[in-house]
This record gives structure tokens, sequence and C-alpha cells, in this order.
């Protein structure tokens, strides 16, 4: 099992091989100007029409996603997983990203996209809704999801399973922006632009935005107001990757991926999401590159590995005072995006007369470049 952390700067890139087959969360590059590096990063890790099992995508800042359309063409992906997004955090993304024509389209309708690309990926979704849990439930394999889930809607917190059994990726699509807020969020900005709420609430969104954007792009942050912008941009579909049975493992080697979640403000939620698996934790990407104020020092225990991906200096998100937050909490700091690739590598020693064992997690190696 080998988790590669990619340096793009400050964006998210991560890889994950196990069981003969690839495993992405979030293809992204910092660069606003050209995509040119997240495009040689990807050749880097794959050789051409490699085969990758899922690529799960966390959000859809630019910096998490601008990667996806190269990578489409340069693998074959079998499918695309990824977080049913509320409209108002939607038309808040649109509004406040310097998206390109082809990020725009892929947000706005996936399965579209992918048909004019004239690509065999299927998409897939994890709901939004805090009620569901499906951590007790049965295992599925990702090959399943399909006859099970003939919506293409997976419950948030469900266990997708490669070749080993008791190894499980689980996404939970945690809901930050409440329903209060983001029905207070529609009915001003509906109000602001002319539009009837009805029409502005729809699902096809592309529809709203193709005949609205101008107007939407100038009053979404007003009608933002008091509402803490940390519950549109913090929205982020987590990961768990690892064992799921605790009876199974002796280590902690399991990883928690969080793209630009908000665990400051919604730690106990993530507990909750994760509540079966969090203690089988070895691995935790930092959110949002660092930065403290999306960081609870409960993410934080002995020993365990904190990546971040962040370039250094940056004034703007100060990772050093999270990489001391973390030394203090006698955690590991990892940085990629300042010197170059992580790799992290599950290991199984056992002692002298192999009746006993504990898997670890190894550095493999950090890439500089």
């Amino acid at each position: 099992m080998e988790r590669l952390f990619v340096n793009v700067k400050t964006a998210l890139f991560i890889v994950e091989h196990i069981s003969d087959i690839y495993i992405v969360y979030d293809c992204g590059c910092a660069s606003k100007r050209s995509t040119d590096y997240i495009d040689n990063a990807i050749d880097k890790v794959f050789p051409t029409g490699c085969t990758i099992e899922a690529v799960f995508i966390s959000h859809y800042d630019s910096d998490h996603i601008n990667g996806i359309h190269h990578l489409l063409n340069h693998c074959k992906i079998k499918r695309l997983i990824l977080p049913m997004i509320p409209n108002a955090v939607l038309l808040y993304l649109l509004s406040n990203q310097s998206y390109n024509k082809e990020e725009e389209e892929f947000i706005l309708a996936p399965e579209k996209y992918i048909q004019r690309k004239d690509l065999h990926t299927e998409i897939l979704y994890v709901r939004n809704d805090n009620e569901e849990n499906e951590l007790n439930s049965a295992p599925i394999s990702f090959d399943g999801l399909t006859n099970r889930f003939s919506s293409r809607e997976l419950p948030s917190g469900i266990k997708i399973t490669v070749n080993d059994f008791h190894w499980a990726f689980i996404p939970y699509n945690i809901r930050i922006l409440s329903k209060t807020e983001e029905t207070e969020f529609m009915d001003l900005l509906a109000k602001s632009i002319s539009v009837p709420l009805d029409e502005l609430k729809k699902t096809n969104i592309e529809d709203v935005w193709g005949k609205h954007d101008l107007d939407i792009k100038s009053a979404v942050n007003k009608c933002v107001g008091g509402l803490n912008n940390k519950a549109f941009n913090g929205t982020s579909m987590t990961l768990y990757s690892g064992p799921w049975i605790k009876e199974r493992v002796r280590g902690n080697i399991g990883s928690l991926y969080l793209g630009d979640y908000d665990a400051k403000a919604h730690y106990d939620k993530l507990e909750i999401a994760y509540k079966e698996v969090m203690d089988l934790v070895g691995i935790v990407q930092i959110p949002h590159h660092g930065s403290l104020s999306y960081f609870d020092d409960r993410l934080i225990k002995l020993n365990r590995l904190a990546v971040i991906s962040v370039s250094m200096p940056n004034g703007k998100i100060k990772p050093k005072e999270t990489i001391d937050k973390i030394l203090e909490l006698n955690g590991m700091p990892l940085v990629t995006g300042y010197r170059g690739d992580i790799l992290i590598y599950t290991m199984r020693i056992y002692n002298e007369d192999c009746t006993e064992f504990i898997d670890i997690l190894k550095i493999g190696h950090v890439t500089v470049s």
C-alpha cells in the first residue's frame, strides 16, 4: 500500500496504489496562469493509458480540480466520485473562483462534460446529508456500486472495498451550510436579481447560470451578508482510506483526507462521521493547506503523520503556525508543495517467531524538486 502526496505547490493531488489499483483524491495545482504544472505532475505519476479505479473530488475549488481534464485524457478513469453540492454553494463558487471554460462546464454538468469528451467514465455522487451514515452497513466493491445504486447517488459513510475485503474507502459529504442558511441565501439572491426563487433553486443549475451569471456574480457576495463565508468555502467531501475492522489490524495505518474541510468549526461532525475508524488513522491531510483557521488540535495524536500541501513561505495561509502546533501536539508534520513529493507506504513487521505482527507507516522518500 503506497500513498503519494504530489508536489503541486499550494494545491492538492493525492495518489494511492493498493492491490494493483490506483485511487486519486483531488487533482489540482495552484497556478491560475497555466495548468502545465499539474499536467506535468500527472504525466510523471501515470503512464499514458493507465487505468484509475476511482477519482474522488473533495470540492470544486480550482486548485483541487484544474488537473482533472488532463487526467481524464491521459488515463482511463473508471469512475469519478463527486460530492453533491447545494446550489447555494455552487453559485458562490462560480462567482468567486477564476474558472476557465473547461472547469466551468465540468462543474455545471459533469455527465454532459464526459459525454462531450466521448469518455467512458462513470459519474457517481455522494449525498450531502448528515442524517445518513452507512458506516455500519455491509461493504460493497467499486464494481458493485452501479447495480446497487441505480440513481448514482451514494450515501455518505458508504464503505467501498477493493480486493482486500478489509480495506475500505469511506467518503463523507458532511453538511456545513445548514438548510436554514441555504434557504436564507437563495431567498436574498432571488430578490436581488429579480428571479423567482423556484427557478433559482432548480436542480439544473446550468440553465440558471447560463441566463443569470452576470447578475449572480454581482450580487452573490452581498447576499452572503451575515453568513460566515466559511460555511460556503469550507464545504469539502472527506475520505477515509484504510482498514475498517479493528480486530483485523495491528497499527494505525488508515489515512484521512480532508480537502478544505473546516475542521476548526466542525470537528465534532467529523468525529461522528468516522467514529468507527478514527482510532485507525495514522495519516491526516491537514485541511486548507495548513491554514490555522481550519485546523483543530484533535486532528493530531501521538506520532500521527500530518501532511500539508503548501508552498513555503506562504504569507496568506501562514502554515508555520500550524506546523508549530502539530509539533507541540507530538504529531509529525510533512510538507509537500515546498520541496517535493512525499511517499508513505505500509509495512508489516513480525516478531522473531512470526506469531505477532504490527502494521506500520514508513516514509519512503521525499523527492527534492
